[in-house]
């Protein structure tokens, strides 16, 4: 069994076994992903709390990719584009994984995820791309390892932070450049500085996408989110070493992941916490 990549064509919509994302006005009947373009190779259970998600298409050959972070030992949080993808029949939740095509690895788990436990958030919009966000609940709980790990959510009193000029970390499975098809075999980061609200809407005003809740980055260039890792997480650690989870991978520029310059775009996890709260047994701390 092997993971694949799939081909973008036209507006980055990619066809059969993966999706990407554009931004751009019209409808897309297939949903979006990203992909961390350049960034660094990390080591073997440096992000435990990392989810692959391979999301099953009834009557449709292949399937498609995001990932997802493990904010409990029975919820991961992903994308609301990702199990909102016409006929999707369940989610595969790819746990302790880092070669993203050994599905034997050492300390890797799958879950799998009913249709009837996926819970994108009710407002999500594919044209406005808002609350783009959602909830995947596991039968029974995992067991936590080495390898798989939690991520903690933002405390309410997080929601005061807006996180710009901060280092952050994303992570995932990635291709190498714009151009690149080939995702990476094994899991790739990045370290990148939260942007300006102001700038991040200053560079998407034409599309009137970027609001106060989501969380931008700034690409550099160099460093970016990118075709297939939609959903995935933006961590952030306090003075203190405290680790959270402050962005849902979301969507980028149709004019190029990075080579644009334009800014990553990823959901605010803090505008987030009362449906959180609401749509699992999680309770946010004060």
């Amino acid at each position: 069994m092997k993971w694949s990549t799939g081909v973008s064509v036209l507006i980055l919509l990619v066809v059969a076994s993966t999706t990407a994302y554009s931004v751009n006005k019209q409808h897309l009947n297939t949903p979006p992903e990203s992909r961390i373009i350049g960034g660094e190779v990390s080591s073997p259970g440096q992000f435990p709390y990392q989810a692959a998600l391979r999301i099953n298409v009834t009557d449709r050959p292949g399937f498609s990719t995001c990932g997802g972070t493990l904010i409990a030992v029975d919820y991961t949080m992903t994308a609301a584009h990702c199990v909102l993808i016409t006929g999707a029949s369940h989610i595969e939740v790819h746990l302790g994984a880092y070669d993203i095509y050994n599905l034997e690895e050492e300390g890797r788990i799958s879950v799998i995820v009913p249709k009837e436990n996926f819970i994108p958030h009710k407002g999500y919009d594919s044209r406005s791309l808002v609350n783009d966000i959602a909830l995947l609940k596991f039968n029974e709980k995992v067991t936590l390892t080495d390898k798989i790990q939690t991520l903690p959510l933002p405390t309410r009193s997080d929601a005061n932070i807006n996180f710009e000029g901060k280092i952050v970390v994303s992570s995932g499975w990635g291709r190498y450049s714009d151009d690149e098809q080939v995702i990476s075999p094994v899991m790739k980061y990045m370290n990148v500085i939260v942007e300006s609200q102001r700038i991040c809407q200053h560079f998407y005003a034409n599309y009137e996408v970027v609001t106060a809740s989501n969380i931008c980055t700034y690409t550099g260039l160099r460093d970016g989110v990118c075709n297939g890792d939609s959903g995935g997480p933006l961590r952030y650690t306090d003075e203190n070493g405290r680790q959270i989870v402050i962005g849902v991978t979301s969507f980028v520029s149709d004019i190029g992941c990075v080579v644009s310059g334009w800014p990553s775009v990823f959901t605010r996890v803090t505008s987030f916490l009362d449906w959180i709260e609401e749509n699992s047994n999680i309770v946010i701390k004060p």
